[in-house]
């Protein structure tokens, strides 16, 4: 008998501990996506800086739209090597209404060559300074690159990532929020 209440026992450990760290884990999944730093913005905020070409591009132009925020320099490795996948999720999931939009701290011509040398397909600008200010505001409470904050259709931050998203966290974390895929033939 006293085997018994040291299996039930055990038992009911086990289904706390396991209740315990499910709740745990969902806590820091909120944590990370919707307050990663005191005071983050939680919408798409409203930004204008210029393109490649140095015409200006406003927030508003991607409403409606999966926006993903990438901020990155020509000079930071992740950085780097995040781009050849953001380029083929862009080219994969745009007629499904995802946008990335990559926002560079960092020079001009630097980032020209690289984007040229890489086939970027989806907007880059110019941000520099004020592009770090935008990052801290959207919770990179280091400053560190690259950081990239994910918005759905309404606006609304739903993922934020200090450091190279990879394609499980794209497969995560921004696909689902496309909704589902078109009926083959539509």
């Amino acid at each position: 008998m006293s085997g018994r209440l040291i299996i039930a026992g055990l038992v009911v450990i086990a289904t706390a501990a396991g209740a315990g760290l499910a709740l745990y884990q969902a806590h820091r999944a909120k944590e990370r996506t919707e307050n990663s730093a005191p005071g983050a913005l939680a919408t798409v905020p409203d930004f204008s800086f210029q393109d490649l070409q140095g015409h200006p591009r406003q927030a508003n132009e991607w409403m409606g739209k999966v926006l993903v925020l990438n901020f990155w320099a020509t000079w930071c490795p992740p950085c780097r090597q995040e781009v050849p996948t953001f380029v083929k999720y862009q080219e994969s999931y745009g007629n499904r209404g995802l946008q990335f939009v990559g926002i560079a701290v960092d020079q001009l011509d630097a980032v020209q060559e690289f984007a040229d040398a890489n086939a970027i397909t989806y907007p880059v600008l110019i941000g520099q300074t004020d592009a770090v200010a935008l990052s801290q505001r959207l919770g990179n409470r280091f400053s560190g690159l690259p950081f990239t904050v994910v918005f759905d259709r309404d606006g609304r931050v739903r993922f934020r990532q200090l450091g190279e998203v990879t394609v499980e966290m794209l497969n995560k974390q921004v696909i689902p929020l496309l909704g589902p895929a078109p009926a083959a033939g539509s």
